[in-house]
């Protein structure tokens, strides 16, 4: 949870400096870069720092240079399944929610994949519950979601797989390991 309050600490802070996105620029094919494009300045600076402190861990680990270059991509890319639909406070609310009652976090987000019904029948008269149900769905889709979005942004097969599994539990997976490493400590 104490990493949880530091993120949140570092998203109140401003977006990227014009130099960590000239890094990620260099970092990214024109069609990822598009996708990072979608992400708000704080979630651009937060990717930053997870790619900055995936790329220490790889160094130090002696991965090959094309790993290294997945593994920067995927840390970058990791949570563009969040891309307009989850705001600031939605995050806040996920992560204390999701701690305190995850019986009550698991109803939102069926509640949220509920709500994405294209007949739009019953669901959501009241739009604050709606759009926090709605956050709920898209965080828990988030990884998933990314990995289509890598993908048809023109990612290889093993940065989406970096990305979709990256709150998957661990596996013999070195840059699995490492990405979720950046990501929590991040």
């Amino acid at each position: 949870m104490f990493a949880r309050v530091v993120q949140f600490a570092k998203s109140l802070g401003g977006g990227p400096s014009k130099r960590d996105l000239a890094w990620a620029r260099a970092a990214l094919s024109e069609g990822e870069w598009q996708v990072f494009e979608g992400l708000n300045p704080k979630e651009q600076a937060h990717a930053i720092r997870v790619a900055r402190k995936a790329q220490g861990f790889a160094a130090m680990s002696s991965l090959p240079t094309n790993e290294q270059s997945a593994l920067i991509k995927a840390a970058l890319l990791h949570d563009v399944g969040k891309c307009g639909a989850i705001g600031p406070m939605d995050k806040v609310a996920i992560v204390l929610i999701s701690r305190c009652c995850p019986a009550l976090a698991e109803k939102l987000s069926d509640m949220g994949a509920q709500s994405s019904d294209p007949t739009g029948q019953k669901f959501w008269r009241w739009a604050p519950v709606y759009e926090l149900a709605r956050a709920f769905h898209f965080h828990r889709i988030h990884a998933e979601r990314g990995a289509k979005m890598a993908t048809l942004a023109g990612a290889d097969r093993r940065v989406a797989e970096l990305i979709r599994d990256h709150h998957a539990p661990a596996r013999e997976d070195r840059l699995l390991e490492l990405l979720s490493r950046a990501d929590r400590t991040s």
